[in-house]
């Protein structure tokens, strides 16, 4: 996955955030503390995370979002935002990011594909 371009997308705390990542280097960030706004502002935060970085959402490779831990509205909002956008858009990868405290903060990925 290093030559695709992901959406990153963070709502498990107060702060919310979208990336697009290309190459593992970051284009284009859009983050603020939200609190309890996740789902009012995502969408534009989008829209403006790919105007930066001029990338079009048909280039979009898959959608990289944190699963936890956090708040499970939080969670819940940027999991379905996520699942909406993969299937508009008909992506099929979806990259899901857990950060687990047990293990010393080491982030472990898990790709998902979904059937079409």
């Amino acid at each position: 996955m290093d030559s695709k371009i992901l959406l990153a997308i963070e709502t498990s705390s107060n702060i919310c955030s979208v990336a697009i990542i290309k190459r593992y280097k970051i284009l284009s960030v859009i983050e603020n503390n939200a609190q309890k706004q996740h789902v009012e502002i995502i969408p534009s935060y989008v829209e403006q995370a790919m105007d930066q970085s001029k990338i079009s959402i048909d280039n979009l490779d898959a959608i990289a979002l944190s699963i936890g831990p956090g708040s499970f509205t939080g969670l819940r909002i940027g999991l379905g935002f996520s699942k909406g956008m993969n299937l508009g858009i008909k992506l099929s990868k979806c990259l899901l990011i857990s950060i687990n405290k047990k293990s010393e903060n080491v982030i472990y990925f898990r790709l998902l594909r979904h059937r079409r």
